[in-house]
């Protein structure tokens, strides 16, 4: 009698574990299909036409992430920081980020390009001059996740080269030109200097991907559902010859 009642509570945390399997993968396919939704839009998005400088607004708006905008003004002499921690065709380095001044005199941040290291991890001794750049550019604007992952609590932690920063804080850049600036970062499309290497893009994954994912998750959740329903019923079959 009591290798039934083993049997018993074994079918029924077989069947638990088969439920939470099962829910987990579903779960995991709805993410990954609304994700594939969402990058979707995002990619439509960013086709539409050119955004007007002038209709940007000084308050986040999110459904600006991924837009183009043709940025018109000059460049504010004086100020530049490079962007720690970067990576672009296996070489590190750092993004150069130069701030702004739109016709309708608004700043904002822009991210002109990489530049490799020197060395190991030494910062470029030669950077461009902003005279050198164009003064008319087609950008794409990031109004979402601008800090990142990160693992720095400040973005200037290097007391030995104040422009070098970890992480895209727009208030520290905001202390630093003593001016309000758009809420956004402007990622050059164009190449605005032979040195630079424009290399942002909107989705590092196609919305194929994960909808190849959802159905993935989906079949794994199917293929554990009839794993524990087989198992169950030969259980089931054991029991009752048992008793």
């Amino acid at each position: 009698m009591s290798n039934i009642d083993s049997s018993k509570r074994s079918a029924s945390w077989m069947v638990l574990a088969a439920i939470c399997v099962v829910i987990t993968c579903l779960c995991l396919a709805i993410w990954q299909y609304r994700r594939g939704v969402e990058k979707e839009a995002l990619l439509a998005t960013s086709d539409t036409a050119v955004l007007d400088i002038n209709a940007l607004p000084m308050v986040n708006n999110e459904s600006l992430h991924g837009k183009a905008a043709m940025l018109e003004g000059r460049w504010v002499e004086g100020h530049w920081w490079l962007l720690d921690n970067q990576v672009v065709q296996s070489k590190s380095g750092f993004d150069l980020l130069l701030p702004f001044e739109l016709s309708n005199h608004a700043l904002i941040i822009v991210n002109v390009g990489f530049v490799p290291a020197q060395g190991l991890r030494e910062a470029p001794s030669d950077l461009p001059s902003v005279a050198s750049f164009t003064t008319t550019f087609t950008s794409i604007l990031k109004t979402k996740d601008l800090k990142g992952f990160t693992l720095a609590d400040e973005p200037d932690q290097n007391p030995t080269f104040p422009q070098l920063v970890q992480f895209i804080d727009l208030s520290f850049f905001e202390r630093q030109l003593k001016r309000p600036i758009l809420p956004m970062i402007a990622y050059a499309s164009d190449q605005l200097n032979s040195n630079l290497t424009p290399h942002f893009q909107i989705s590092t994954m196609p919305a194929q991907k994960h909808f190849a994912y959802a159905l993935q998750w989906l079949l794994l959740g199917f293929a554990a559902f009839i794993v524990a329903f087989v198992a169950l019923k030969s259980q089931q079959r054991s029991l009752i010859h048992e008793e």
